[in-house]
C-alpha cells in the first residue's frame, strides 16, 4: 500500500462528507425535492471520486444539508474487487464558516474501518517531473480545512493483508489554512493495549517553522515487527523528533528493539550565509563556507543540509543478512540548495560491513548533473569468499563489485564498473567490466547533450538452464556510442554485440522517454551455428542465418515499420518433410507496417529451395485487399504419385464489415481445389467449394477417371447449412445435404447416392461382381454411431467366383442402421438351383456381433 489503509479510509471518508456539505450548496436551487437529493449526492460522489482503477460506493448518505451528516457505508474496491469498507461514518461542521472561507469540521467521525486485504498497486503516472528544483512550501487552498476532531473507532485489519488480524483505532486532528499544516494523529492497538503510534506535525510557509514529533512503540509481537518479519518480532521504539525554522532545524532520530538502542542520529536544516535579514533570514545566521569558498564568495541564501545515522540493526535482520551489514551501519552526508547554484551534496558517506559508498556530487538548477566523484564497492568480509547479497527474491552471492563515476562541470564523464563471483539460481559470473565516458554538457536553457562510448564484457557465464547456456555461450561483450538527440531522444551509435560465434551491430535510437516510446532501429545479426539454438527450438537444427532490419517501432500503440532481408545457408531443422523443401537455403524480405492508416504489406517475398511464396496489400478497418501466391516446384517428393508443381493462390478484399476472397490451389494433371466466398465480422459466412482430381487411375489404378466434388456452405447465427455433390469413377455419386449448430454441437445430415458394384472387380479378381447399390443415411444429433441411420441396398445383383465354379445371381441385400445396431437381409439364387437368405440383427456396432439366421434351399 502507498500510505497507512487507516490513514486512506479517514481521508476517503473527509472527501465523501466534504462533497455532501459543497455539492448541495450549488445545487439547491435545481434540487427541491429532498427525497430525490441523497440519490443524486450519492451518484454525484461516486463518480467523482472513482477512477479507472479505483471504484468508490457510497450507500446511506443522510442530513448533505444540514449540520451533521452521515454516511452508512463506503467501500473502495479495485479489479479483484472490495478491499476497503468504512461503516457510519459521520461530520459535524459549521455551515457558516463557508461565507468567511473556512471548512470547519467540528468532529468527524467512523465507527468502523474494515481493510480486507492489501489494494493492487496504482498504475504510474507516464508524465515526469519537471528539471527545475524548486523550494518546498504547502499549497495556498481557496479555503481552510479545520477538522476539529478527527475519530475511528474501530479499524479492522484482515488476516489477508499481513497474515495476522489486529484492530485499531484513530484519533487525531488537522488543520491546513493560511499555507500553513497542523495536525496531531493518534493509532493506538487495541487487541494490544500499550502498542500505540503517535504523530504531531506542523509547517508554516510564512514564518518556515517546521514541528515533527514522530513516536512509535510496541511490545513484542507488534503489528510492525511482524508485519517485517522482523526476527522474534520483537518490541520496538521509533522517535523522530524537531523543531525549528528551516533555517535553523534539527531532528533527532532514535529506534531501539528489546530495549536496545539499533540506530540514531540527527537531521540538521541550517541557512547558508546571507546578507543581512536578506529572504527574511536571520541578520548573522552563517554556516561554514564550502571548500574553494570563502564568506564572501559564498552563495547568499539557500539551505545548508546534514544527516547523520549509525547503528548496529544486525538485530533486526535475517541471520543471512547480518555479514552484510555488520555492527557499525554508517550514514553521513553534506550539502546545500540554493536557487543560483541548484543542489550540492558536498559528502557521501555509507558504510557496512561489506558496502562502501562515498562521493560527491551537484546538480545544477535545471536538475542536470553538474560534477560527481562517487565510489561504491561490495566486498565480501575477511575469511569469506562471497557475501550474500541484502536482495528480494532468490540469493545472489558476490564475491566483489566496485563502481567509480566522476564528471567535472566542464562536461567529460567516465563510468567505470566491475564485478568478481557473481551466483545466483539462475546464471553464474566469473567475471563482468564496464567502461564508459564521454561528455555530458548544457547551454543556457537548451536540452543537456550527453556523449559516450560505452563497453561491457561478461566472461565464465554459466546459465542454469541448458538451453539457455547453450544458446548464449560463456562469454558475450557489447560495445556502443551513446548521444542524446534532443529533448526526450537518446541513440546508440554502432552498436556491437558479440557472442562466440554470433553477433548484432547496428544503430538504435529511442525516442518520446518522456511520453510514448518510439524505437527505431538499422540492425544487422548473423549466427553461423545454428546448432547452438536446438536445445531452444526443441529440434535438431543446422546451419547459419544472417538478417538485416531497417524500421522502428511504438510499443504502446503497436505501430511499426519493417524492411527486413533474412538469408540461410545449409540449413536444417530436423523435420525431413521441411528439410526436403527447403534443400537448406532461405531468403526472405519484408517491407511493410502497421499505423493509424491500418496494416501495409509492400513486400513479402520468400524462397526456400522448393517453395516460394510473396504477398502485397493494405488492410485497415474498413477496407483493403490482400494477395497471396504461392508455389511448390515438385509435389512429387511428397506424393510420388504425381509429378509437377503445386500452386496456391488467394485475394481478399475488405469492404465494411465483410471480407470476400478466393483461394484456388492448383495441381499437376488438371487437378484443382478453390474456394469462394464472404465472411462477416459478425461470424456469418457463405461459401462456395469445387474440387477435381482428373487422373484417379494415379492413386487407385483399378479405377481410372475423373473424382469431383461441388458444393456451398452457409453460416448464420452459429447455424452451418450444407450442401455438396460428389462423382467418381464407376458411377458413383453421392449428395450431402443438412446442418450444423455450433452452440449444441448437434448434426441434422444426410447423404444419398448410388454406384456400380463392378467398381470393385479390379479389387476382388478373379471374382467378378455384377449391379448397383443405393444409400440412404441421415445423421441426427451428437454426431456418433447412435445418431446414425438409414440403409444401404442392392438388387438384381450377381456374383461370380472361377474358383469354386458358383455363380450366384438375383442378389438383393439390405443393410438397416438405427440406435448403433442393424439389421440385415441378404437372399440369393444360385444359378445351379435353390435359395440363400439370411437376415438378423447386429445388435451391436460396437464391436461387431451378428445372430443371423440361414436359411437354404437346394434342387438338383
Amino acid at each position: 500500500m502507498r500510505l497507512l489503509s487507516p490513514l486512506r479510509a479517514t481521508l476517503l471518508a473527509a472527501t465523501t462528507l466534504c462533497f455532501a456539505a459543497l455539492t448541495p450548496l450549488a445545487a439547491q436551487d435545481s434540487q427541491q425535492d429532498s427525497q430525490a437529493e441523497p440519490s443524486y449526492l450519492e451518484t454525484f460522489i461516486e463518480d467523482t471520486l472513482s477512477s479507472d482503477s479505483q471504484f468508490i460506493s457510497v450507500s446511506g448518505l443522510t442530513g448533505a444539508l444540514s449540520s451533521q451528516a452521515s454516511i452508512e457505508k463506503i467501500t473502495v474496491a479495485d479489479e479483484a474487487g472490495v478491499w476497503l469498507q468504512l461503516i457510519h461514518a459521520g461530520r459535524d461542521w459549521t455551515r457558516l464558516a463557508l461565507l468567511r472561507g473556512e471548512f470547519s469540521v467540528n468532529r468527524l467521525t467512523a465507527s468502523e474501518i474494515n481493510v480486507l486485504r492489501q489494494p493492487q498497486p496504482l498504475p504510474q503516472d507516464p508524465s515526469l517531473p519537471t528539471p527545475e528544483a524548486t523550494p518546498f512550501q504547502l499549497p495556498e487552498l481557496p479555503v481552510a480545512i479545520d477538522l476539529g476532531e478527527i475519530s475511528v473507532g474501530r479499524i479492522e485489519l484482515a488476516k489477508e493483508l499481513f497474515g495476522f488480524a489486529a484492530s485499531l483505532d484513530l484519533q487525531g486532528s488537522l488543520r491546513f489554512a493560511e499555507a500553513s499544516l497542523a495536525t496531531e494523529l493518534q493509532i493506538n492497538r487495541l487487541d494490544k493495549p500499550g502498542d500505540r503510534l503517535a504523530l504531531k506535525a506542523g509547517y508554516a510557509n510564512e514564518s518556515r517553522q517546521i514541528t515533527l514529533d514522530l513516536a512509535l512503540d510496541e511490545a513484542t509481537g507488534g503489528l510492525i515487527s511482524t508485519a517485517l518479519k522482523l526476527p522474534g518480532s520483537p518490541s520496538l521504539r521509533l522517535s523522530i523528533a524537531g523543531d525549528g525554522p528551516v533555517e535553523d532545524f534539527a531532528a533527532q532520530i532514535a529506534l531501539a528493539s528489546d530495549g536496545t538502542e539499533r540506530l540514531a542520529g540527527n537531521v540538521v536544516l541550517m541557512a547558508n550565509p546571507a546578507a543581512a535579514g536578506s529572504d527574511g533570514l536571520p541578520t548573522g545566521s552563517t554556516a561554514a563556507p564550502r571548500e574553494g569558498e570563502t564568506q564572501e564568495t559564498a552563495s547568499p541564501g539557500g539551505i545548508r543540509f546534514s544527516a547523520d545515522l549509525h547503528g548496529d540493526i544486525d538485530a533486526l535482520l535475517q541471520a543471512d543478512y547480518r555479514p552484510f551489514f555488520g555492527p557499525d551501519l554508517a550514514l553521513s552526508l553534506r550539502g546545500d540548495t540554493a536557487a543560483d547554484r541548484g543542489i550540492t551534496l558536498d559528502s557521501l558517506a555509507l558504510r557496512t560491513r561489506a558496502l562502501g559508498i562515498s562521493g560527491a556530487l551537484a546538480l545544477t538548477p535545471t536538475g542536470v548533473l553538474d560534477t560527481a566523484n562517487l565510489r561504491a564497492a561490495i566486498t565480501a568480509p575477511e575469511g569469506q569468499t562471497a557475501i550474500l547479497l541484502p536482495l528480494p527474491g532468490a540469493d545472489t552471492h558476490l564475491a566483489r563489485a566496485e563502481i567509480l563515476a566522476s564528471k567535472t562541470s566542464d562536461g567529460p564523464w567516465s563510468v567505470t564498473a566491475e564485478l568478481r563471483q557473481l551466483n545466483h539460481p539462475e546464471a553464474q559470473v566469473a567475471s563482468g567490466v564496464v567502461t564508459a565516458e564521454g561528455l555530458l554538457t548544457q547551454e543556457g536553457a537548451a536540452a543537456a547533450a550527453l556523449n559516450g562510448q560505452i563497453t561491457a564484457e561478461l566472461q565464465g557465464l554459466q546459465l542454469r538452464d541448458p538451453a539457455l547456456a547453450a544458446a548464449i555461450g560463456t562469454e558475450i561483450s557489447l560495445s556502443t556510442g551513446l548521444t542524446s538527440e534532443g529533448p526526450g531522444a537518446l541513440a546508440l551509435k554502432e552498436v556491437l554485440l558479440q557472442g562466440s560465434d554470433y553477433q548484432a551491430s547496428g544503430d538504435v535510437t529511442f525516442e518520446g522517454l518522456q511520453a510514448g516510446l518510439k524505437i527505431t532501429a538499422d540492425l544487422r545479426a548473423g549466427a553461423a551455428n545454428m546448432a547452438r539454438f536446438s536445445a531452444l527450438a526443441g529440434q535438431p537444427l543446422a546451419g547459419a542465418v544472417q538478417a538485416q532490419i531497417d524500421g522502428s517501432l511504438t510499443p504502446l500503440s503497436g505501430a511499426f515499420e519493417a524492411d527486413l532481408a533474412l538469408q540461410g545457408q545449409g540449413l536444417s531443422a530436423g523435420i525431413a518433410q521441411l528439410d526436403r523443401i527447403t534443400q537448406g537455403t532461405l531468403a526472405l524480405t519484408f517491407k511493410g507496417g502497421r499505423g493509424a492508416e491500418g496494416l501495409r504489406v509492400d513486400t513479402f517475398h520468400l524462397e526456400a529451395g522448393q517453395f516460394s511464396a510473396e504477398a502485397s496489400g493494405d488492410l485497415d478497418s474498413r477496407a483493403g485487399a490482400l494477395q497471396l501466391r504461392a508455389e511448390l516446384k515438385e509435389l512429387g517428393q511428397f506424393v510420388p504419385q504425381i509429378s509437377g508443381p503445386l500452386a496456391l493462390a488467394g485475394d481478399v478484399v475488405r469492404d465494411g464489415d465483410s471480407l470476400t476472397g478466393a483461394v484456388q490451389l492448383t495441381g499437376p494433371h488438371a487437378s484443382f481445389a478453390s474456394l469462394k466466398g464472404a465472411v462477416q465480422l459478425d461470424g456469418d459466412a457463405d461459401f462456395t467449394f469445387d474440387a477435381a482430381l482428373a487422373e484417379l487411375q494415379r492413386f487407385v489404378p483399378e479405377l481410372p477417371g475423373k473424382v469431383t466434388a461441388v458444393g456451398q456452405a452457409l453460416r448464420r447465427d452459429g447455424q452451418w447449412q450444407i450442401t455438396a455433390d460428389a462423382k467418381a469413377p464407376a458411377g458413383a455419386e453421392a449428395r450431402l445435404s443438412g446442418g450444423f449448430d455450433e452452440a449444441s454441437g448437434l448434426a441434422d445430415l444426410s447423404a444419398k447416392g448410388a454406384l456400380r458394384l463392378e467398381g470393385a472387380n479390379p479389387f476382388i479378381s478373379p471374382n467378378l461382381v455384377q449391379g448397383s447399390a443405393a444409400f440412404d443415411l441421415t445423421l441426427k444429433g451428437a454426431p456418433g454411431l447412435d445418431a446414425l441411420s438409414g440403409s444401404v441396398t442392392t438388387s438384381g445383383a450377381s456374383l461370380a467366383l472361377p474358383a469354386a465354379a458358383l455363380r450366384v445371381d438375383d442378389i438383393a441385400a439390405s443393410v438397416t442402421l438405427a440406435g448403433a445396431q442393424a439389421q440385415i437381409l441378404v437372399s440369393a439364387r444360385p444359378r445351379d438351383g435353390g435359395a440363400v437368405r439370411i437376415e438378423g440383427p447386429l445388435p451391436e456396432i460396437r464391436p461387431l456381433r451378428a445372430r443371423c439366421r440361414l436359411a437354404s434351399e437346394m434342387s438338383c
